[in-house]
């Protein structure tokens, strides 16, 4: 009978502790649907989320839109978010709020370019290890290559996700740096980034020599165009 008392109140210490924890990490959801100029939905759109935050970490995701251009992000930290929408039929972007335990609702609808004049892609890579499995948890960081000035411009910074895949989106043209740093591993690749297109790149991490840095304390950046 002591035993069964025993166990019981460890049970019971557990399931508080989990209740505790979701509310320390307030969390919320994000649905919505994009649709054209005409208002007709609009499947496989990529839509990226990033976070608000000063920290050089923010929560960012991405996903697609299905046939009837609709999508959703779970399990979202409460915050203020970016979100934007890109595909050959055009651009949408707009700053939305995730409270916890809410759902936020919001419909993108698309304009050529953007609803402007600048020429822009997007970068969507994966990092893989040497033996050409994907890593997550990598630090990818996108540097524009100012050959006017002979020196690397603005930095923006991300992370890859469990399947080895990052995401920048509204990327300005240009020749850009991909790096990606892990504890005692390095790739870097050149980028051409061309307008209204998914730019591709593949980072295979390498060894590195003791004493490299490693890319470790480079100065933090934003994924998304301010």
């Amino acid at each position: 009978m002591r035993e069964k008392t025993i166990l019981l109140t460890i049970l019971v210490a557990f399931i508080a502790l989990g209740f505790s924890g979701q509310d320390v990490y307030a969390q919320g959801q994000i649905i919505g649907q994009v649709i054209d100029a005409r208002g007709n939905p609009v499947g496989g759109v990529d839509v990226a989320i990033q976070q608000i935050v000063r920290g050089d970490r923010p929560y960012t995701a991405q996903t697609e839109t299905d046939r009837g251009g609709l999508f959703e992000f779970n399990r979202v930290p409460a915050g203020n978010y970016v979100i934007m929408a890109r595909s050959d039929a055009g651009c949408a972007r707009a700053e939305i709020e995730v409270q916890d335990r809410e759902v936020t609702r919001i419909r993108l609808q698309l304009e050529g370019r953007g609803g402007d004049d600048r020429a822009v892609g997007a970068v969507v890579g994966i990092v893989q290890a040497p033996n050409g499995d994907p890593f997550g948890g990598a630090v990818v960081t996108l540097q524009h290559l100012d050959r006017n000035r002979g020196r690397h411009g603005r930095m923006l910074r991300t992370e890859s996700d469990r399947r080895g895949m990052f995401y920048f989106v509204d990327i300005p043209v240009g020749n850009y740096i991909v790096t990606a740093t892990v504890r005692g591993g390095i790739a870097r690749a050149r980028l051409e980034v061309i307008a209204d297109q998914r730019n591709r790149v593949r980072l295979v991490l390498q060894r590195i020599e003791r004493g490299d840095r490693g890319g470790r304390g480079l100065p933090p950046g934003r994924y998304f165009r301010e």
